[in-house]
């Protein structure tokens, strides 16, 4: 599984976050946020499985302003769900809207105030820390249920001081 993962500016042959391939794979990523990454061919996710059952799943990230594409699937499944990614995705809770990114307290790329990435995460998940804890930033609204993207969900308690 890869967790609360920022990748951004790289470019590659083909995947500029990952290549997930061979037999019986099952890739997972949570949390994570993917941008600006140039790719020669594929994606910034580039899936390439068998059989077609595997394949992977993605939940609650950010997939945006990559290019060619934000996920290509050369052979295999995925799942995404709570997600923002460019230009759109099947899946319950997906949005295709521009996070607004900025840089809050040193972290860069993380979803504007006005985002619908901020509590736009799998409701079932809280953020680890929000704006009912004292270190939250009072001028960012934030709530429990997790944002979207490499800086949300329980693991978020552990980039704030």
């Amino acid at each position: 599984m890869i967790e609360n993962c920022l990748v951004t500016d790289n470019v590659s042959e083909i995947g500029g976050l990952g290549y997930a391939t061979g037999f019986h794979v099952q890739s997972r990523f949570h949390q994570c946020t993917s941008t600006r990454n140039l790719c020669t061919s594929g994606g910034a996710l580039v899936l390439d499985t068998a059989p077609a059952s595997t394949g992977a799943t993605l939940r609650n990230c950010i997939f945006w302003n990559d290019v060619p594409a934000e996920i290509s699937i050369i052979r295999g499944s995925i799942v995404v769900s709570h997600s923002d990614v460019g230009g759109g995705w099947p899946g319950e809770g997906n949005i295709d809207t521009d996070p607004g990114f900025f840089t809050l307290a040193g972290f860069p790329e993380y979803p504007g105030l006005s985002s619908p990435c901020i509590d736009g995460g799998d409701p079932l998940i809280s953020d680890g820390i929000w704006d009912s804890d004292s270190r939250w930033p009072d001028w960012f609204p934030n709530g429990e249920r997790s944002d979207m993207g490499a800086w949300g969900g329980p693991g978020n308690l552990r980039w704030i001081p």
